[in-house]
């Protein structure tokens, strides 16, 4: 219905970030806004994204003991799919990761949801250049109406922030 992915990722993200800091962890955002980090010498829109997503890559692979959340929405087609799913980075310790805030989102927020965490596709860039652990969080379906308007509200996305900071902060006890 044309709600705009970024501004809900950022939300939650934001949620999070502010969460990690109350609870005293250092956090970098990659993202604070609808800015692009692109090099100067980027002119087309292509040069653009390859330029940020290999500034991001550098950001992130420069930053000490990174944990990258990747957070996003999902959507398919068909309306009818709905649930959170984690996907993990070809890196150490991201698939325990992953498993772990994958059953915390379950248990926690979506206990209809059988969804399993799988490695991220390789044709996904920014998963596939770090060098530290990292995840990706499909939160919902933006083509599910019901998942969609529930992804919108403030509640729900503090609810996702809560669920994902709690699992980045107890992973160390299962990686």
């Amino acid at each position: 219905d044309g709600v705009a992915e970024s501004h809900i990722n950022l939300a939650i993200a934001q949620r999070v970030e502010n969460l990690l800091l109350f609870l005293g962890q250092e956090t970098v955002m990659t993202r604070t806004g609808e800015e692009a980090i692109y090099s100067s010498d980027a002119t087309t829109l292509r040069e653009k994204k390859v330029s940020d997503l290999k500034n991001r890559v550098a950001s992130i692979n420069g930053t000490q003991q990174a944990t990258l959340f990747s957070i996003h929405q999902n959507s398919f087609p068909a309306g009818k799919y709905h649930g959170a799913q984690v996907f993990y980075a070809p890196t150490d310790d991201s698939q325990a990761l992953a498993a772990h805030i994958q059953t915390a989102l379950s248990r926690s927020l979506q206990p209809d949801n059988t969804r399993e965490c799988k490695k991220i596709p390789d044709t996904v860039y920014l998963m596939n250049h770090i060098n530290c652990r990292g995840v990706l969080v499909e939160c919902g379906f933006l083509t599910n109406p019901e998942e969609e308007q529930l992804l919108q509200t403030p509640v729900y996305q503090r609810k996702l922030a809560a669920v994902l900071s709690s699992a980045w902060l107890t992973s160390a006890t299962v990686a």
